[in-house]
């Protein structure tokens, strides 16, 4: 004998609208290798774990950004110097346990902090889009919409 098909939960089910395609889920934490020739000749590689920064994050990398600025009112560096700070700072935040001579890299070497530096900005995109990098960006939904209509 066959089970009674309940029409109302059926119907109720079969009404409700399927959420339209997000993309693809990107993990808050996400491991990525590297390969890095130094200085010195050497070829050094490792795999470095990204964990998106949240709001308890965001204040340690501000504050590691004050402690690299060794008292100096970070308003009163220059751009490119600050911008570096600013990056540096991230990098180190959000990078979880790295060996230290990727931090000591980081430190010495602009051409490899900003390389890890586009990487952990495009794991923070993605994670905060739930993109997965592919498809017309001209036709996604925006994160956020907000209605200010009381405001006129």
């Amino acid at each position: 004998m066959s089970k009674k098909v309940n029409l109302r939960e059926a119907k109720e089910k079969a009404s409700t609208p399927v959420p339209e395609e997000t993309g693809k889920l990107i993990a808050r934490e996400i491991e990525f290798g590297i390969e890095y020739d130094s200085p010195e000749g050497d070829v050094k590689k490792t795999k470095l774990r990204s964990k998106v920064l949240d709001g308890d994050g965001r204040l340690v990398k501000m504050r590691l950004m004050a402690q690299l600025a060794g008292g100096v009112s970070v308003d009163t560096i220059g751009a490119e110097e600050r911008y570096r700070l600013d990056v540096l700072s991230k990098c180190v935040a959000q990078i979880q346990d790295p060996a230290q001579w990727v931090l000591d890299a980081m430190s010495e070497d602009n051409e490899f902090l900003i390389e890890i530096h586009k990487v952990l900005m495009e794991h923070e995109n993605r994670y905060f889009r739930r993109d997965d990098g592919a498809g017309d960006p001209d036709k996604r939904k925006p994160r956020i919409s907000i209605d200010s209509s009381a405001l006129t």
